[in-house]
């Protein structure tokens, strides 16, 4: 079973939300993308039901993505993050084979965005 939400960030655990408003702080411009909540049973015991809190964050060129997790013995109360570069994503989508998803991403941007990146 897995099960993403869109949640509140004052719903996400108090290390997730202090790492978001420090880089909303530190960041000028920077702003709230999506905070979700996934839940899921990866163990053989699906009686355990791992939670993983999530934001994104976009400002500049960069988006950034943070993560937790609520219930892990080994990796609650840590928060994790991930950076890419706007041009990473494109770059990304422009490579993907044809009639996957990122193929079809792709074929969404706007033309003045996929002229800068030929396929």
């Amino acid at each position: 079973m897995t099960e993403t939400t869109q949640v509140e960030l004052t719903s996400c655990p108090e290390v997730l939300q202090q790492a978001a408003a420090d880089l909303l702080h530190s960041q000028q411009g920077a702003s709230v993308v999506s905070v979700t909540l996934t839940e899921s049973t990866p163990y053989m015991d699906k009686a355990v039901i791992l939670r993983r809190y999530r934001v994104i964050l976009n400002y500049l060129n960069m988006v950034s993505i943070l993560f937790c997790f609520d219930n892990d013995e080994i990796l609650g109360g840590k928060v994790f993050s991930s950076d890419l570069i706007w041009g990473d994503i494109v770059e990304l989508l422009r490579s993907g084979a044809p009639g996957t998803l990122m193929d079809t991403l792709w074929g969404t941007l706007p033309a003045d965005i996929k002229s800068a990146y030929s396929k």
